[in-house]
């Protein structure tokens, strides 16, 4: 029997069920404009999705910045070097970073080795998750590759350990309890390799620098939405651009050399 054609300009099947029929051009006018409201949508989701692994990376500081309070209540007052190549172990010498000072509150079942703040296996080493940034895609390395493995949040060096002063005030250590301002003083952050001027791949532990507008930083990563997250000395956290880092490694926010 053939269909009739209802007088709204559906057709209607051999039971008198009115169905709509769309055109080959309507079927792709609709593509169309489902692909454009994708493309508008997706920058906001990434937005968002990104603004929860900036969330996640605020919490990954915040308790790092127990660990070393904690640290500096068990070491007169002075935080962790950045790296100690001579970290004596069972009448040995082992390669300690800044943050396998820390693993003895973090994870303190974890016996203490070379660089135990990653896991080691089958060749490859994976930084454990306190230590990694969310909003960083390199986690694993080869086994021999120790120039990669800190990478994700880097130590103020002005806040290690060593000595009180020295020569060179601006490299100068000091304890957290010598601070006028320690609400002022950065003590980690997101750290590169994505800054233009990371070249350095012996010491890529620490921050040394802020940023100049023309090269996007020293050592800091601006990676939440151009934004980097700072870990103070009093244990608060907060987001920065760099136009709002201060770009000379001699600034108080940095260094020592100002302090009284």
């Amino acid at each position: 029997m053939e269909r009739k054609k209802s007088v709204c300009g559906k057709h209607r099947d051999m039971k008198g069920v009115c169905r709509s029929c769309f055109s080959l051009i309507e079927l792709l006018i609709t593509i169309a404009i489902i692909a454009i409201l994708a493309a508008l949508l997706l920058p906001a989701l990434n937005a968002a999705r990104e603004r929860g692994r900036a969330i996640h990376c605020v919490g990954n500081l915040r308790q790092i910045g127990q660990f070393l309070l904690s640290y500096t209540d068990d070491n007169n007052s002075w935080g962790p070097q950045a790296v100690d190549s001579d970290f004596l172990l069972n009448s040995s010498t082992i390669t300690q970073a800044w943050q396998d000072r820390l693993m003895i509150y973090y994870m303190p079942n974890i016996p203490v080795s070379n660089l135990h703040h990653v896991i080691t296996a089958e060749g490859k080493r994976k930084i454990r998750p306190i230590f990694a940034c969310p909003s960083h895609s390199n986690t694993e390395f080869p086994q021999n590759d120790v120039g990669s493995l800190w990478r994700h949040y880097g130590i103020n060096q002005h806040m290690g350990g060593g000595v009180d002063k020295n020569s060179v005030p601006a490299y100068s250590g000091r304890r957290l309890s010598v601070l006028r301002r320690p609400s002022a003083r950065a003590w980690t952050a997101d750290l590169g390799p994505n800054t233009l001027t990371h070249a350095d791949a012996g010491g890529p532990s620490f921050i040394t620098g802020g940023a100049h507008r023309d090269i996007q930083g020293y050592y800091i990563a601006y990676r939440h939405l151009s934004l980097a997250n700072f870990l103070f000395a009093d244990g608060h956290v907060a987001s920065r651009n760099y136009f709002q880092t201060p770009p000379n490694y001699g600034d108080y926010f940095f260094s020592s050399n100002r302090e009284n």
